[in-house]
């Protein structure tokens, strides 16, 4: 069985290098990406790979947008105790009430600054603790 510590939804890839430059202590077993919806959901329905300790998931994704994505991970009895993260550009505070309605564990902006986004991702890294340190 194939085992992931963090499951990063997002669709732009500017924003998963960062995310996987990011993350200095994580190695290739302990990150997969979905670019949608439908490839998470396939990810965390697969029988074959452990499900993750945290998922970090965009709010805009094509198709399905990653509040209806948190709404369906929430929904699944074998998927519901995984903590979300959303992660997005997006400081709107109608999305963070939303979020947070649906049961996101937390609310995560990310910064153009790299050396910002950076020091928030090793913040995440240690309160979730996810990743050897």
């Amino acid at each position: 069985m194939k085992s992931y510590k963090i499951l990063l939804i997002e669709d732009d890839e500017v924003d998963i290098i960062a995310t996987k430059k990011a993350f200095e202590k994580t190695t290739e077993k302990d990150l997969i990406v979905a670019t949608n919806a439908d490839q998470a959901m396939e990810i965390l329905n697969d029988p074959k790979i452990i499900r993750p300790l945290i998922i970090l998931l965009d709010i805009n994704l094509p198709k399905t947008d990653g509040f209806e994505l948190l709404k369906n991970i929430k929904k699944s009895k074998e998927l519901r105790h995984i903590p979300v993260i959303m992660m997005t550009s997006s400081n709107n505070e109608e999305d963070i009430l939303k979020a947070y309605k649906n049961y996101a564990a937390g609310y995560l902006t990310k910064p153009i600054d790299i050396k910002q986004f950076t020091e928030k991702i090793s913040a995440l890294e240690k309160y979730w603790n996810v990743c050897e340190i």
